[in-house]
């Protein structure tokens, strides 16, 4: 099973996006030499953290995801109407 799901990985958007984040961390590396390296830190930080959560991310099975969409839209739809009805008692007043 997990070489199915490597394999499926569209290895070429994925290689996109750490080129461009690279592009991204040089350009804040040069906006920032010169008052320290604060917004490079924390955007290495986030990336690192951020890669084995998209790896996590891929490993859900996107068919539960979407047998369980109709609840999902369900509940915002819910959501949405009880926070209008709600806001709605407010603007009356």
């Amino acid at each position: 099973m997990r070489k199915r799901i490597f394999k499926n990985i569209d290895w070429g958007i994925f290689i996109c996006a750490i080129i461009l984040t690279a592009i991204g961390m040089i350009a804040l590396f040069s906006a920032t030499h010169d008052s320290g390296y604060e917004s490079l830190q924390k955007q290495a930080i986030w990336f690192v953290i951020c890669i084995p959560i998209v790896f996590a991310l891929i490993l859900i099975d996107y068919e539960a995801i979407a047998k369980a969409a109709p609840v999902f839209y369900r509940d915002k739809f819910n959501f949405i109407n009880c926070s209008f009805i709600y806001n709605s008692s407010k603007w009356c007043k």
